[in-house]
């Protein structure tokens, strides 16, 4: 519901619905994650309103519980937050943190992207260049490309019929009482059940990333956009060199950026 009014516009409703999420009580791992991901759209309320209020929504993001599923989002808010008030130094900590730890995060083009934006404001071109390419690298193609899509349907395809083999053998041992012949039985077929087992788990963890690539498309050719961006203005104080008297139109031109 929060989300959907989100979509909608009716912010004060959404506001409502994330906040009912986080005051209750939670007695599980997944009703506490639930929680961190309404603190997250709530932070992201606070950071995009009308009347922006950007201590509360740092204030959400900052709840967030470490190895949470949506800690690298919360992470980045707070990157977002203290950039938004002129803190470079303070923003990159974050933006570095999900740069280093987590790899294989797809919030890791926009780390290096606010990176990028803060050597900008700190007048360091040379760095700033080099994250604005990263984060053009990370973005220049989808994630998950269709040829890679194609390529795992049609291996996980061909593997179709052993499956079927695996299960049918699987099911008739499980039926039969354990004597040492149908333990020995198990333990032989236990090799290739597992293979099977994990070709299955690989393949759902892979349908699984395809989706957040899909999800994350957007976010990808506006990244992109704003890198390529930020990185032909670097590159043009590089070539002219810039003197103090620039900073307060450079902070104009990151707040065009927005």
């Amino acid at each position: 519901m929060g989300i959907a009014y989100s979509r909608l516009g009716k912010i004060e409703e959404a506001e409502n619905c994330f906040r009912d999420i986080t005051e209750q009580q939670y007695s599980n791992q997944s009703e506490q994650d639930l929680q961190d991901a309404a603190r997250v759209k709530l932070g992201h309320l606070y950071f995009s309103g009308e009347k922006a209020d950007i201590a509360a929504a740092a204030q959400m993001y900052g709840q967030v519980q470490a190895g949470s599923p949506v800690y690298d989002e919360a992470m980045l808010g707070i990157a977002w937050s203290f950039l938004k008030v002129n803190k470079p130094d303070e923003a990159m900590k974050p933006a570095q943190w999900i740069i280093s730890n987590l790899p294989e995060s797809f919030l890791v083009s926009e780390a290096y992207l606010v990176q990028g934006y803060c050597y900008f404001m700190k007048k360091d071109y040379q760095n700033a260049a080099k994250s604005l390419e990263q984060a053009e690298a990370k973005t220049e193609k989808p994630a998950v490309s269709v040829a890679a899509r194609d390529s795992a349907r049609q291996a996980y395809d061909a593997m179709q019929s052993e499956f079927d083999s695996v299960q049918v053998q699987a099911l008739d041992l499980a039926r039969q009482l354990p004597t040492p012949r149908v333990e020995s039985k198990r333990e032989a077929l236990r090799p290739t059940f597992d293979k099977a087992n994990q070709a299955i788990e690989d393949y759902a963890a892979f349908t699984q990333r395809a989706i957040q690539s899909d999800r994350f498309e957007s976010n990808r050719k506006r990244i992109l956009e704003d890198a390529g961006f930020t990185l032909a203005t670097v590159k043009t104080k590089m070539g002219q060199g810039s003197t103090s008297s620039e900073a307060a139109q450079e902070l104009e031109e990151l707040e065009d950026l927005e």
